[in-house]
């Protein structure tokens, strides 16, 4: 018996267990806002997108949420998203996460639950203030049962905490008044219990359209935390790069960061001219070889290449092999 029944919500996301054997529900719970029809100008929309879970069967998902009334709980990463305040006011889509304990039941089961975004985005040239959007993309758990969480985020104020790679956002002008720009990937650990371990941007853009967006991560045995996205920012900082293809029309990245978030160990663009390049999972086997996967977007000018290797099912952009 989860308990969490959720709030009276248009939309609402949910985390299921299942047995060993598929043939019965462990644990099953939903979980969103609490006001029916509260978004204002529609339906609220709360999707479920990542999930992880650690040795001790702590579940954790997260995702993206418009309503202004997450259940948020003591301590929160973010008790608030921005614009949040009359009962039908409305969130821009924006990150959260939460922690279930299936051994426990009802409310107890529920460990924590927080908006995962900052409350700024800037002002607009009228001076009036500018709500930032967010997403929790991807989640991984540590060897202390921590959980990791990659996204991207418009917030100029995103938590962080000192020490980190990039504890500020690198803010740029957007033409219209605001000097107070961000599109940036974050990395965010908490504690099994929520508690904030360490949280940091990722990626400078320095342009308005471009942005970084973390897509997924994983943690080698030693919890050194690689990041796998996607940005149209060709100043990413790369080290021992296999490719530093400038990412102009938004190409895939991995990125390896040091346990403590404070440094980074590897970067590199993963180099495809002329082609848009997604990347949308990755996975990490037993001699750390990174394993990735996403999408491609080519044109038919024939200019394109992507780095195929040698003898692969199909080098060639229409399913043939070369």
């Amino acid at each position: 018996n989860s308990g969490n029944t959720g709030g009276p919500q248009d939309e609402q996301a949910f985390i299921t267990i299942l047995s060993a054997d598929l043939h019965s529900f462990v644990y099953s719970s939903l979980i969103g806002g609490g006001v029916i029809g509260g978004c204002g100008n529609g339906a609220c929309n709360t999707n479920g997108i990542a999930v992880a879970v650690n040795a001790a069967g702590i579940g954790y998902i997260g995702g993206n949420t418009s309503s202004a009334h997450w259940p948020t709980t003591a301590s929160a990463f973010a008790a608030t998203c921005s614009n949040a305040g009359a009962a039908n006011s409305q969130c821009p889509m924006t990150g959260w996460l939460a922690g279930f304990d299936p051994s426990k039941s009802g409310s107890a089961s529920l460990l924590f639950s927080t908006y995962i975004n900052g409350s700024s985005a800037g002002l607009d040239g009228g001076g009036n203030p500018l709500y930032p959007a967010g997403d929790v993309y991807g989640l991984a758990v540590d060897s202390q049962g921590n959980v990791i969480a990659t996204g991207d985020t418009y917030a100029n104020n995103f938590p962080t905490t000192a020490g980190t790679l990039q504890p500020a956002c690198v803010q740029f002008g957007d033409g219209n008044g605001n000097s107070k720009r961000c599109a940036s990937a974050y990395v965010t650990k908490l504690s099994p219990t929520g508690a904030t371990v360490w949280s940091t941007y990722f990626g400078p853009p320095t342009q308005p359209g471009n942005f970084v967006i973390g897509n997924s991560v994983a943690l080698d045995a030693n919890d050194n935390v690689f990041i796998a996205g996607t940005s149209t920012s060709p100043t990413l900082p790369l080290i021992h790069a296999i490719s530093t293809n400038s990412a102009q029309n938004g190409d895939a990245f991995v990125f390896e960061l040091s346990p403590t978030g404070s440094t980074e160990l590897m970067g590199t663009y993963i180099g495809a001219n002329g082609i848009s390049v997604d990347n949308n999972a990755l996975h990490l086997d037993s001699n750390l070889n990174a394993y990735f996967s996403g999408s491609i977007q080519y044109s038919t000018n024939g200019s394109e290449s992507f780095p195929a290797t040698p003898g692969a099912f199909s080098t060639t952009g229409l399913g043939g092999s070369t």
